[in-house]
């Protein structure tokens, strides 16, 4: 390969990846099975509004006696293989402490600033127009939004279903237990 062709390539090579890094919407290069998809037509198998739930599930963690959960509804699209997609909302007022391990010390790796696509199928409560101050996932659905104002804090996410696990081992043979050390039958004649 001569010394033309090699710069040729080098150069393209470049430009691909600056086009690629560029590009207004970085779902795009993703496959189709990491995209973030849409909820499915039908209606939730399960809808689930015992606040303390819901906070455990989309926070990782128990509240405590400063966190006012407001609102809170988690919905669950189901069959026989188990849950398929899920999507939760939930309003608090939150305390110091979750108001740090969210904003300042960023528990879910969320980067500052408007998401690209909005909030779908949000419940009435749920007011994202106004707000500002917000931290999303990159490449997922998580969203925070910190209203100042009045000290609420909305979130939402949405994913899909658990892949199966490995299936469960076959049943062990049992052996029988030998009285010592020594092999139970004498040593094989030349």
């Amino acid at each position: 390969m001569n010394r033309t062709a090699f710069i040729t390539l080098a150069v393209l090579a470049v430009a691909a990846i600056g086009y690629r890094m560029a590009a207004p919407d970085r779902n795009e290069w993703l496959p189709v099975a990491r995209q973030a998809g849409t909820l499915p037509a039908a209606p939730p198998t399960a809808t689930k509004t015992d606040p303390t739930e819901v906070f455990q599930r989309a926070f990782w963690k128990r509240p405590v006696a400063e966190d006012h959960i407001l609102h809170a509804e988690r919905r669950e699209w189901a069959d026989s293989k188990g849950v398929q997609h899920w999507q939760w909302f939930i309003a608090v007022q939150p305390s110091p402490a979750l108001v740090k391990h969210l904003r300042d010390d960023n528990a879910f790796n969320l980067v500052v600033g408007v998401p690209s696509k909005p909030v779908e199928h949000a419940p009435d409560w749920f007011i994202t127009r106004t707000i500002t101050n917000q931290m999303h996932s990159p490449m997922g659905k998580m969203c925070l939004l910190f209203d100042d104002t009045t000290n609420t804090l909305y979130a939402t996410d949405s994913g899909g279903g658990f892949s199966a696990g490995a299936p469960q081992p076959g049943k062990a043979i049992p052996q029988t237990a030998a009285a010592g050390r020594l092999p139970t039958s004498p040593p094989p004649k030349p």
